[in-house]
C-alpha cells in the first residue's frame, strides 16, 4: 500500500479522553486523528528519551570507566567540531 494512503484503525478510549481530544482538535483547528498522532509522537519521543537516560544511568553505575572514556572522547570531538570558530560560535 502506498505510504500516502492512511489506513484506518479503531481504538477504544474513555469518554473523558475523547472529550479532551475533541477540545484539542477544536483549539488546534485540526482533525482529532492529527492531534492524536502528534500527541503520540511526543509521547514516543518521551519514552525513548527516558529509556536512553535509564540506559546511560545503568552504564554509569556498572562501568564508570566507560563513561569517563566516552566523556573524554566527546571533549575531543567538541574541540574538533569547534576548531577555527570564534569563541561565541563554538
Amino acid at each position: 500500500m502506498s505510504s500516502s494512503v492512511a489506513q484506518r484503525h479503531s481504538v477504544q478510549i474513555s469518554t473523558r479522553a475523547h472529550r479532551w481530544l475533541q477540545e484539542a482538535a477544536e483549539i488546534e483547528h485540526a482533525s482529532m486523528g492529527h492531534v492524536l498522532e502528534r500527541a503520540l509522537e511526543r509521547y514516543r519521543a518521551e519514552v525513548i528519551t527516558r529509556l536512553h537516560n535509564t540506559m546511560w544511568a545503568e552504564l554509569a553505575e556498572e562501568d564508570p570507566d566507560a563513561i569517563a572514556a566516552l566523556r573524554q572522547e566527546y571533549e575531543c570531538w567538541d574541540q574538533v567540531v569547534s576548531d577555527g570558530l570564534p569563541e561565541d560560535r563554538a
